[in-house]
């Protein structure tokens, strides 16, 4: 299975597909949850491994065992996927009507998955391996464990409810553990398709905590929702490595910048380049040929002052570039222009949300990038894969304003538990503990109270309408006794 690119994202309408028009704007997570305080001590629960209890080892080498013993399973069972299907939807039942035996029975074969899993989460650190392969690979890297975790996830979520349903507090947050940190371990592998991997099986989790928060004895878990990493998955790893595999994959010889080329060599290069224009141009042009050389050599002349031109005012020598032959001075400019777009695109993913938009749409609209003649179709690459990176990016913070929502309801729980089970008037009202903020407005989040009943709400990303695409949601909490 070859990984999905930018590109792909691109090109594949289904990426960010809406669905059919929703009469709702807003996704509504309503919980019953008691008014009570924080386990003692205060991290009996952990979310992810802390440092004293991890191990020395690379994580990535017991997901893959887990991964194997998935396989063997599945291989020697009977309408394995049947069962899947089937129980995907006891995810979507009250804890009272789900099939605690039926469920039991089935998941008493993945034993030694459940094992490995537990084994990686403890595991101090993850390298998948696969940086240069990513690199060298690009677009047709074969990842082929990366979707298969997901079916990892699956299997917690379903243990995860189980416990829930027979009242096991412990074991459910243990496996709300596990599967945070497979979250984390698999966003960690290296692209974005890794990332949004992450982003799925933590959704996940979440949807299963939610779960274990109404369950009658489960504590406050305001602590160990702060105790998790921040950012809980984090884009850097995956942005950096498509700026690896964008390179890996352009039809610039990367010698074409390591001194200075014969014509022969130089003119081999441009074949390879025209190549490649043929593929990404609009208009019909010449294959590789006689015909395409003297196209070429026409181009060359009308391309060469310009690139000529470029290339001093971005500092090289002159006397470098007059050794050089008009083919790899053109295709010289047309390499250093694709690195400049590409690193003054990606830096604002460095920075915090709202300065880092501001930034990404500053460079869309930046005219120096803008596509100026059939050389540049380098730069018009980068500029094609920044929307659904900037999209993706978002994903980011999405996780992000789920755990400070999650912990603002943490925070009004543990605020009625000190006033006979009643909420706060308004969260300023709250002094036991530090009240979150939206990180993406750093805001504190909008909150209604009536009765024993508030809603807290996330509101849209900046410039965003409500939508049911998981910009914005809210949640409504009934204290009950």
């Amino acid at each position: 299975m070859k990984r999905l690119s930018l590109l792909s994202f691109l090109l594949t309408s289904s990426a960010f597909a809406q669905g059919e028009p929703k009469t709702e704007d807003t996704q509504t997570f309503a919980l019953k949850l008691r008014a009570v305080g924080p386990p003692v001590p205060s991290f009996r629960y952990e979310l992810v491994p802390s440092f004293r209890n991890q191990t020395s080892n690379n994580g990535a080498l017991l997901q893959h065992r887990a991964l194997h013993f998935l396989a063997d399973t599945r291989a020697s069972g009977k309408k394995v996927a049947e069962n899947f299907e089937r129980f995907s939807k006891a995810l979507k039942l009250p804890l009272n009507e789900f099939p605690v035996d039926e469920i039991r029975n089935f998941l008493e074969s993945y034993k030694a998955v459940f094992r490995e899993m537990e084994a990686a989460a403890r595991c101090d650190r993850c390298e998948w391996g696969i940086d240069e392969r990513i690199a060298s690979d690009g677009i047709s890297i074969l990842l082929p464990d990366a979707q298969k975790m997901r079916e990892l996830s699956f299997l917690l979520a379903l243990r995860c409810r189980l416990h829930a349903a027979e009242g096991r507090v412990a074991p459910a947050i243990k496996d709300l553990e596990t599967g945070f940190a497979l979250a984390r371990h698999a966003s960690s592998g290296g692209t974005l398709i890794h990332f949004l991997i992450g982003v799925a099986i933590v959704n996940q989790c979440f949807a299963s905590l939610e779960y274990v928060l109404q369950m009658p004895d489960c504590p406050n878990l305001f602590w160990s929702l702060s105790a998790l990493p921040r950012p809980l998955l984090d884009f850097k790893k995956g942005i950096e490595g498509e700026m690896r595999s964008l390179e890996g994959m352009i039809p610039v010889p990367k010698d074409v910048d390591k001194g200075v080329l014969s014509e022969e060599a130089a003119l081999v290069a441009l074949d390879r380049f025209w190549s490649d224009l043929v593929k990404f141009s609009e208009n019909p042009l010449p294959k590789a040929g006689t015909d395409s050389r003297m196209t070429m050599a026409f181009f060359l002349t009308m391309e060469h002052p310009r690139s000529r031109a470029s290339l001093l005012s971005a500092g090289k020598a002159e006397a470098e570039i007059n050794s050089m032959p008009a083919a790899q001075i053109v295709l010289l400019d047309a390499l250093n222009k694709f690195r400049t777009a590409r690193d003054e695109s990606y830096v604002w993913f460095n920075l915090p949300y709202s300065e880092a938009k501001e930034g990404m749409k500053k460079f869309s609209n930046d005219e120096r990038f803008a596509r100026e003649g059939l050389f540049d179709y380098l730069r018009l690459v980068v500029r094609l894969m920044l929307p659904p990176a900037y999209r993706i990016f978002d994903s980011q913070y999405r996780v992000e304003r789920r755990i400070a929502s999650l912990r603002t309801i943490e925070a009004v729980r543990l605020h009625a538990a000190k006033n006979d089970g009643k909420p706060p008037a308004k969260l300023s009202d709250i002094s036991l503990v530090p009240v979150p903020i939206d990180p993406v407005t750093n805001r504190p989040f909008e909150y209604f109270v009536e009765g024993n009943q508030f809603t807290l709400v996330v509101p849209p990303l900046p410039g965003r309408k409500p939508d049911l695409s998981g910009d914005n949601w809210k949640y409504v909490i009934t204290l009950v006794k």
